[in-house]
């Protein structure tokens, strides 16, 4: 099992445990050398070089020297005092110092606004999703190789998933609720029973498990992996259907589309690729300016099935034909984006939110941005509340946010978390914002106080437009009246 511990100085990795399974921390804007200086000695201008002679010279003293007084637990101590100093908030000035690009220990939460609080596991955790036809069922896994499934409602443990060796970083529903996939750090992806919690089958084929998810219409399940291949297997039967074989690198993410006619997959070799689910042959390929030149991490697919987002690793976002193959546009930021989503109505609206803590409101016809919401930190998922103009967004200060998208305006903070949150779902319902972290729990709030907050909005926005429209009219009237009387 990979501890959060152990993976604390990944700072090139933008895709959280969630995704990735190797970083908690996300590169915010900063490059590693830029991270390396701010924690140099503050007497190191003084260091001057030596010539060659001079270092051997310093190399024999110091074999003269008596170390006996060094043993491991010295060692030890050192390391945990760098450790300490990497955690702690920059010292001195200049802009950008202060920021912690790495996690540091477990923090007081202001308050907690949970419903329900989940801590059965005893290890970070890294992802988790909600059942399509059961809102009150939830899916979890994390750092301590387990799974679970419990009620939302109550925080009951309704079964303990028990069998992998290695840390559970992908977790999905199958449409109809039935099923429950869970893929590990070491490439194992379990398929277990919702309604009884056994083990049905044990997939053998990826390196490590990218991405994992269901059919959006049949039992069909595909594994991104990291050795450049997709998996699709049938479930139950666990027989593999097609073995995706055409990018260069790691597929790093992957969908079908909404109508489960095509499959998208993105890759590390900057390529995006449609491909026949039936045939497993390619019906589009998109590689290539005007695509991405680096790693593209992550995607969404509009929900019409026609228009892809797409985000790499050199902060560049771009939104392209699922049709035709063209790049429609790019949607400008200057930090790498690790949340992407579309409204799921008929306004052609996404999302985008980055490792600066920049979330952006686009409309995808004109490629413009309607609107910008500042976080004080990294956010890693933005998430849009069924059938409302409102985002859910998990920040790495701790708090998700409810935000108006048709304002901009902030209505509610959900504390809790007492470390990073790592993923962040909505049930299918819109009745619960759940998020789990490295704080070794799942918290489950209730969306009812941003239901109110949005319905309260839009009844004191019609109250406004009904006294306007009335001014309006008496203010056209008046002249009329007072006409003659100002004339004469």
């Amino acid at each position: 099992t990979q501890s959060t511990w152990g993976i604390l100085v990944s700072f090139r990795e933008p895709r959280f445990m969630s995704a990735r399974g190797k970083s908690t921390g996300g590169d915010r804007g900063r490059n590693r050398d830029e991270i390396d200086e701010e924690f140099l000695d503050e007497d190191a201008e003084e260091i001057v070089l030596e010539d060659d002679d001079d270092a051997r010279a310093r190399a024999r003293a110091l074999d003269d020297e008596d170390v006996e007084g060094i043993d491991e637990d010295d060692l030890m101590e050192i390391d945990e005092e760098t450790l300490m100093r990497m955690m702690a908030a920059g010292e001195g000035e200049g802009e950008g110092e202060g920021d912690e690009d790495v996690i540091g220990p477990d923090f007081e939460p202001l308050r907690d606004d949970s419903r329900t609080q989940f801590r059965a596991h005893t290890a970070s955790v890294y992802c988790v999703a909600t059942s399509p036809v059961d809102s009150d069922l939830v899916a979890c896994g994390g750092g301590d190789d387990r799974a679970f499934l419990f009620r939302a409602a109550s925080g009951e443990v309704v079964f303990e998933l028990r069998g992998h060796a290695d840390t559970v970083t992908q977790i999905a529903f199958s449409f109809d609720g039935k099923y429950v996939a869970t893929g590990a750090l070491d490439g194992a992806v379990f398929v277990w029973s919702a309604g009884t919690g056994e083990r049905v089958l044990a997939l053998d084929g990826p390196s490590e498990v990218t991405s994992l998810f269901f059919h959006t219409k049949g039992l069909v399940l595909v594994a991104c992996s990291k050795d450049a291949t997709a998996w699709m297997w049938s479930i139950p039967s666990g027989n593999v259907m097609t073995l995706f074989s055409g990018h260069f690198d790691e597929v790093m993410d992957g969908a079908f589309t909404p109508d489960g006619k095509s499959l998208i997959t993105v890759s590390a070799d900057a390529s995006l690729i449609v491909w026949n689910p039936k045939t497993g042959a390619q019906s589009l390929r998109i590689t290539g300016y005007p695509f991405h030149e680096t790693a593209v991490h992550a995607m969404a697919i509009s929900p019409d099935g026609n228009v892809v987002l797409t985000a790499a690793l050199d902060a560049s976002v771009r939104l392209s034909s699922l049709v035709s193959g063209k790049v429609l546009g790019e949607l400008a930021h200057e930090h790498v984006v690790e949340g992407l989503s579309w409204y799921p109505g008929d306004k052609p609206w996404c999302a985008t939110a980055d490792m600066n803590g920049t979330v952006r409101i686009w409309d995808s016809s004109t490629r413009k941005l309607r609107l910008e919401m500042r976080h004080p930190d990294a956010v890693i998922r933005v998430k849009w509340l069924p059938g409302r103009p409102c985002i859910f967004t998990a920040c790495t200060d701790g708090i998700i946010r409810a935000w108006d998208v048709r304002s901009g305006a902030l209505i509610s903070e959900l504390h809790g978390h007492r470390n990073v949150p790592l993923d962040l779902v909505l049930s299918a319902d819109g009745r619960w914002a759940i998020s789990c972290g490295d704080d070794r729990q799942v918290l489950v709030f209730s969306t009812d106080a941003a239901a109110a907050a949005l319905s309260a909005s839009a009844a004191s926005s019609t109250v406004a437009v009904g006294e306007g429209a009335a001014a309006a009219v008496a203010a056209a009237a008046a002249p009329a009246a007072a006409g003659p009387s100002a004339s004469s």
